[in-house]
């Protein structure tokens, strides 16, 4: 199972959330290249990787990096596993380790898609953000969509379920599929945000399109809007950054926040967990998203 030599396992961006998958086991499974996998090593160890390439084996063999294996406490490298590419919770499941989808708003709305990868314990308090952020928009009238994924494992649902935004693919989503345009891999909406948690000390505002002057102005919009709320609640104000390249950046056009929007221009908001778990400062960001949007549409 364990394969240290293979570069998109072990040499690339994200290789801790890859695997590699033996053809005959793609096709068995119904899954796809670029989709999502759920690698069950026992009944309470299992993690969520995306298949990043197919590979020939004479027998069914499911590979992960060093890294991708830690995430298993995989210590033997050839390990029987089970595997499973549907592995959303149906709703109501309140199983202790749980994945599940929540989507809100009307189907036919294209004005403004709110996202929450990596809810409930993964990134602490994202999800909740969206929600807010969904009602504001609602009672201003602006027919928004919401769309959440929430993690829960007790051993760590970030190392159990956290998958880059980048690589985070609609099929393997049933819910986040319904904001995309079919297969096309591109959603109908106008604008998108996505909340986010990280481990650092600042607030983050990325996204796409980064050199466009209108996208960046209204970023450096949201920056006044959220420290001014953050002002009003709290004397020890976050520093508040626009990024537009490197880490934290939002920038990769295949992040789900840029793909759900006709022009590539979503928003991404990366907060740190201090933020997070201060329902005072998490609730003061939302508002101040929420009415920030609600201006604009």
């Amino acid at each position: 199972m364990e394969n240290r030599t293979s570069r998109p396992l072990n040499a690339v961006a994200h290789a801790a959330e890859h695997c590699t998958l033996d053809a005959g086991s793609i096709e068995l499974l119904g899954g796809a290249v670029g989709e999502q996998l759920l690698v069950h090593r026992s009944p309470r160890r299992r993690a969520l990787y995306t298949i990043v390439q197919d590979i020939p084996a004479q027998a069914p063999e499911v590979q992960v990096g060093r890294a991708g294996a830690t995430r298993l406490q995989a210590r033997d490298p050839r390990l029987d596993v089970l595997l499973e590419t549907s592995f959303v919770a149906p709703d109501g499941d309140t199983s202790a380790t749980r994945l599940t989808e929540h989507v809100l708003g009307d189907a036919g709305a294209t004005g403004i898609a709110i996202l929450a990868p990596h809810g409930g314990d993964i990134e602490v308090g994202t999800a909740d953000q969206a929600h807010m952020v969904y009602e504001i928009l609602a009672r201003a009238g602006a027919r928004p969509r919401a769309w959440s994924a929430r993690g829960y494992d007790p051993a760590g649902a970030y190392g159990c379920w956290h998958i880059t935004s980048s690589e985070i693919c609609e099929r393997s989503f049933p819910k986040l599929g319904s904001l995309f345009l079919g297969d096309t891999g591109r959603g109908p909406f106008a604008h998108a945000i996505a909340f986010h948690g990280h481990g650092g000390d600042a607030i983050v505002i990325g996204g796409g399109l980064p050199k466009d002057p209108g996208h960046l102005a209204r970023k450096r919009r949201m920056q006044s809007s959220i420290r001014r709320a953050l002002e009003l609640v709290t004397d020890d104000v976050p520093a508040i950054e626009v990024k537009l390249d490197g880490p934290l950046s939002g920038r990769d056009a295949r992040n789900i926040v840029n793909r759900v929007t006709v022009a590539g221009n979503g928003v991404q908001l990366e907060q740190p967990l201090a933020v997070r778990q201060d329902r005072l400062l998490q609730t003061a960001i939302a508002h101040a998203v929420g009415s920030f949007y609600a201006e604009l549409l």
